[in-house]
């Protein structure tokens, strides 16, 4: 506001910087409980477990690991030219 009213008065105003200003929307976790069962084979008496599904195995989503990746890339070029 100053710099147009200083422009308005016949300065020469010029941007210093730009700050940006970033929010998250509200967002609603989604946890998902995979219970793994174990049993054992009334024939042989072998142990077998449940597989964990593919899509659960690292133990985050790829909308997670995308802002995790993004936070980790900003904070690792602060102080950088």
């Amino acid at each position: 506001m100053r710099l147009r009213l200083y422009a308005a008065a016949g300065g020469i105003a010029a941007i210093l910087y730009t700050h940006q200003w970033i929010e998250l929307p509200e967002i609603a976790m989604q946890v998902k409980h995979v219970v793994l069962k174990k049993g054992q084979c009334s024939s042989c008496g072998c142990w077998v477990k449940a597989q964990l599904p593919k899509e659960y195995q690292t133990g985050y989503g790829p909308r997670f690991s995308a802002l995790v990746a993004e936070l980790s890339g900003i904070q690792g070029s602060v102080g950088r030219p």
